[in-house]
């Protein structure tokens, strides 16, 4: 990790990652005897077309299902309504 970052010294590897998990960027665990960090997540920094297509994807397939949970509600409230009302 500190080859990889131009890191001085791998003491600053610690502050490095303690850094980048406090500000959200990683989500990692670091073994200070083995002198390893596992990321099990990290945030894609770059938001390029494919990432806002993809977005677009999802939030469509989010504005369908809660068209059919209104839907559903106002049937139920439909059928549980007393005539004439």
């Amino acid at each position: 990790v500190a080859k990889t970052l131009q890191l001085d010294s791998e003491k600053e590897v610690e502050s490095w990652v303690i850094a980048a998990v406090s500000s959200g960027l990683l989500s990692a665990k670091m073994d200070q005897l083995q002198q390893s960090v596992m990321v099990e997540r990290s945030v894609v920094r770059k938001f390029d077309v494919e990432q806002w297509k993809a977005l677009q994807s999802r939030l469509n397939v989010w504005k369908q299902n809660v068209r059919g949970i209104l839907e559903s509600y106002k049937q139920s409230a439909a059928m549980t309504q007393p005539p004439g009302v």
